[in-house]
């Protein structure tokens, strides 16, 4: 799984061999390689013509690592993210390859997610609630019913949230919500993940526990 973000990274003892095991029972899928060349992306300033964001911009995200994007503020992270996970590509000039195949924009949205920096959470239902209503959503006829439920317990263990798996959303810590994003998109097994700004808002050791987690997914 290839996760990104734009926040430097960092790293907690756990033991990571039993950490790893707990998320066995995820839909499998198949590796996705990223590579981009030459992005550019300008925008219109009326008289003053355009206002370039990125320029010649080019890298690779290979699958099973956690990719940072680092930069000072207004150096177009956030656009090249979007770029990238194809939100964002009327003006962008530049070539994107997955797998080293052209991008196709529409299936290359099925297989990818993106968790923005806002969080979209339901206030009134529990961790638990709202992971077993996207698992029935996201996993469909996939799954068994018994998988499904063993899917989410998983998920929740690894993502730390099962103290919280009976709090409302609307009662969870900035640490807890994020962890929830990204369980919900979790579910299904995305090859790839997108994230912009995970750790704003976080202190010091949620931002250390929430790469860590990230880092381990992504491999």
């Amino acid at each position: 799984m290839d996760i990104m973000n734009d926040m430097p990274l960092a790293s907690v003892s756990v033991h990571r061999d039993h950490e790893r095991k707990m998320l066995s029972h995820l839909p499998s899928r198949p590796p996705v390689n990223i590579e981009f060349t030459d992005l550019s992306y300008a925008v219109p300033q009326g008289r003053k013509g355009k206002k370039i964001i990125l320029r010649s911009v080019s890298g690779l995200f290979r699958s099973g690592q956690l990719t940072a994007i680092l930069g000072p503020s207004g150096a177009g992270k956030s656009t090249l993210l979007n770029i990238l996970a194809g939100y964002r590509c009327v003006e962008a000039t530049g070539s994107i390859f997955v797998n080293g195949h052209p991008r196709n924009t529409v299936q290359f949205h099925k297989m990818s997610r993106y968790i923005m920096q806002e969080d979209m959470l339901q206030p009134h239902l529990s961790v638990y609630e709202a992971m077993v209503i996207a698992a029935d959503l996201k996993l469909g006829s996939e799954l068994t019913t018994e998988q499904k439920t063993t899917v989410v317990d998983e998920i929740i263990e690894m993502l730390l949230l099962v103290r919280a798996k009976n709090t409302t959303t609307s009662q969870l810590s900035g640490g807890e919500r994020k962890r929830l994003s990204v369980a919900l998109e979790l579910i299904n097994n995305p090859p790839v993940i997108f994230l912009d700004e995970p750790t704003t808002g976080l202190d010091d050791m949620s931002s250390s526990q929430c790469i860590y987690l990230l880092k381990l997914l992504a491999q």
